[in-house]
């Protein structure tokens, strides 16, 4: 079936634009904007709709007039991205917005040091390639990006590193946590506004409150062997070599009896490194404990509690 003409795609626009113009006055308000992309998506936040508002009115004057809405649906088409489509999980917007500060938008610097903090580095995302993926995903006149972007990065990330997006995040709310429980920091003067329905200017954004990230049994059992991990990571992007990996699995005890020895833990690294750099990253150790779990005839569950215990 053939793709519409450019004609056909702008007349359908005209006609969205139209339906959501309830006051009639040719441009389009928070409110409004807001109800016609929540008939897309009901489940669409205030706050991500105030993100869309801010990156739709290019000029700042408080309201959406037809050619910055054309201009806002085409630029999200280009990005394969639908405006309304992406819904970050709480736990997600609460480590976004505690390297913004509890603002809405993420800053080029802020993002790298999201990247770095939270370890997603490694040899196949470097930390320059954070700012590529940036580049990427932002709008191409704003120097911010909102959180319906984040979680393209999100996406690029894992493309890049070989792994499923859920990891990206769950390494978010592992190394985020922290961060997300502290108070967030007070937003510069003028830096975050919202459109006023009395004067349809700008007014500055009430202090925001960071939401706080609830963690499971799970994520401090996680967040426990993490931390453990990276004291025995040499690498500069949270990184380990074989000879790291052999001194903290001895350290854990682990390398007691016949049922696992040092050559066993020579050809556990072989197995799970696969790039020419030979180290490993904490993903790729944890899942190394389930292939000594299984030599050893044990749970990974109970090697991971041995480790965190003769470890700390």
């Amino acid at each position: 079936e053939a793709m519409p003409s450019r004609a056909a795609q702008l007349q359908a626009v005209k006609a969205r634009f139209r339906d959501g113009d309830i006051s009639g006055d040719g441009k389009l308000d928070l409110r409004e904007l807001s109800a016609l992309l929540r008939k897309g998506n009901p489940r669409l936040q205030d706050n991500e709709l105030r993100e869309l508002f801010r990156v739709a009115d290019k000029n700042r004057d408080g309201r959406v007039d037809f050619a910055e809405f054309a201009d806002f649906v085409f630029s999200c088409e280009s990005r394969d991205v639908e405006p309304q489509d992406r819904v970050a999980p709480p736990e997600i917007q609460a480590v976004f917005e505690a390297f913004t500060g509890g603002v809405h938008q993420m800053d080029h610097r802020q993002f790298a040091k999201l990247c770095k903090d939270c370890f997603l580095h490694n040899s196949s995302f470097k930390q320059n390639d954070s700012e590529l993926v940036f580049t990427r995903v932002k709008s191409r006149h704003d120097r911010t990006i909102g959180i319906s972007q984040f979680l393209k990065a999100c996406e690029i990330i894992a493309e890049k590193r070989g792994c499923n997006v859920s990891e990206i995040h769950h390494a978010l709310q592992i190394q985020g946590a922290p961060l997300a429980e502290a108070p967030p920091a007070r937003s510069p003067p003028g830096s975050v506004q919202s459109p006023s329905r009395r004067t349809g200017g700008y007014e500055p954004e009430p202090k925001p409150v960071t939401k706080k990230m609830v963690l499971t049994e799970d994520d401090i059992h996680s967040q426990k062997l993490l931390d453990t991990y990276m004291k025995y990571a040499s690498g500069r992007n949270g990184e380990m070599d074989s000879r790291m990996y052999a001194r903290l699995l001895k350290d854990s005890g682990l390398v007691v009896d016949r049922s696992f020895t040092a050559n066993d833990i020579e050809m556990t690294f072989a197995a799970i490194c696969k790039r020419s750099d030979r180290r490993i990253v904490f993903a790729e150790f944890r899942h190394s404990l389930s292939m000594v779990a299984e030599k050893k005839g044990c749970s990974a569950d109970d090697l991971e509690d041995k480790i965190r215990e003769n470890t700390s």
